[in-house]
Formats: structure tokens, sequence, C-alpha cells
């Protein structure tokens, strides 16, 4: 007499060898979540640099009564205004416990390694801003951390954002000229 199927013993092994499949992938999708959230506030960030820098160079006015023109990013570590005198500032509150690390300046090195510490570099001391110069969009940096002759001659900003508890980095850079990229 001849039995088809399968024996206990073989389907326990085929089900043990799901089990510790799953629970690898499982376990490999942590990066891949913070990976995601670090993309997610990146793009947010490079948005509201363009939103800036559009704003300046359309002319658009900060509300319908005022004259001015003037558009600004100010920086803290969980968020960033876009703000524009006598108009409502616009905040972008970063989310999933990402945080601004860093902010550097092509001709103006500050801290070697911010983003390895739990302190903020400019935190409640330092609001570094920039502003865009109607009709050019020409962007203006403003930190009081570096000199105002390196400042004037640095042509990028870098914004490096990470995950609270994370390992991974993201950048914003964007330059005077009006180019926006995220690394």
């Amino acid at each position: 007499m001849t039995v088809k199927g399968f024996t206990l013993i073989e389907l326990l092994v085929v089900i043990s060898i799901m089990g510790i499949l799953a629970i690898v992938s499982f376990v490999n999708l942590g990066p891949l979540r913070e990976d995601q959230g670090l993309k997610a506030a990146a793009n947010e960030l490079q948005s509201l640099i363009r939103v800036a820098q559009t704003n300046a160079g359309s002319s658009v006015k900060c509300t319908p009564t005022t004259s001015g023109t003037s558009w600004s990013l100010d920086f803290s570590p969980t968020s960033v205004v876009l703000d524009c005198p006598g108009g409502s500032p616009k905040t972008l509150t970063l989310t999933n416990n990402v945080r601004i690390c860093a902010i550097n300046y092509s001709n103006c090195s500050i801290a070697s390694d911010t983003c390895s510490t739990t302190n903020d570099s400019f935190a409640g001391i330092v609001i570094p801003s920039t502003s865009f110069a109607p009709l050019t969009s020409q962007a203006t940096f403003t930190d009081l951390r570096c000199s105002a002759g390196s400042l004037q001659s640095s042509s990028t900003m870098t914004i490096t954002l990470k995950k609270v508890g994370g390992s991974t980095l993201k950048s914003v850079i964007f330059s005077k000229g009006g180019t926006v990229e995220t690394r």
C-alpha cells in the first residue's frame, strides 16, 4: 500500500524555513523605512526651497496690501519657516523623527561631525537663514557662525538630515544660482 503525502516532520521543516525567511525579510525592512522617511523629508524641504525661489523670482507679494517680495527661509533642528515681511509664515515641521543635524556652506566649515551627536549645533543660539532677491531669486546665506566674507563667497548651502536614532544621512544642497538637489 502506497500513501501519498507529506510526513509531519517534512511539514514542520518547511514551516520553520518559511518562518525564518519571514523574520529575516522583516528585519531588513527597518533601514528601508528609515530611508523613506528621510527621503520624504528631503523632498518636502526641497519643495519649500523651490517655493521661496519661485515666489521671489516672480515677485509674488507677501500680502495684497504689502509691497514686499523678499522671501526667506529660517532653519531650526525640527522645522523650516518660509517667511515674508508682512505675510503669514509657512512652517514645514519635519516629521518621522527627522531632524536637521547640520548646515554647512562651500567656503565655511562649521563643525566636523555634528550629525554623530545628539546635540543640535545651532539650536537656540544661531538660526541660519537664507533670503532670496526679488526677480533674480539669488540666494543670500546668513549664519553667525561663519564670517561674512566666507558666506558671500560660498556658492552652496548643504542641509543634512538625520532620523533620530538612525545612522543614515540625507542632504539637500542648493546653490545661490538656484539649483536644488538631494543626495
